[in-house]
């Protein structure tokens, strides 16, 4: 079982960084562009994409498993536990390549 990160609001830094969870902690979407990351908070896109990258590296943000422009709050997505364990990336991926090439 994969250890769970800090919650947001144990980490984040001023009032640009809770604009920005907030937005993603919230809402009927899980998963959010950069673009309405921006849209919605008031932050340039590249201060999104900076957030992105400071919290992806302690696992409070999570990418999209098949889309590299959705952003999503750990907390938020279903499936967190597979997607913390590297270990279940790799053969996941491994599955979906062989079941593509095998038909």
């Amino acid at each position: 079982m994969a250890k769970f990160p800090p919650k947001w609001t144990d980490v984040y830094q001023g009032d640009e960084e809770q604009k920005f969870f907030v937005y993603l902690a919230r809402g009927d979407f899980i998963w959010r562009s950069v673009y309405s990351i921006s849209r919605s908070t008031g932050l340039d896109e590249a201060e999104v994409e900076s957030l992105i990258n400071k919290y992806l590296k302690i696992n409070v943000i999570i990418k999209h498993p098949d889309d590299d422009d959705q952003w999503a709050y750990w907390q938020r997505v279903s499936n967190i536990d597979k997607l913390l364990d590297k270990n279940s990336i790799t053969e996941d991926n491994h599955s979906k390549r062989v079941k593509n090439n095998l038909g």
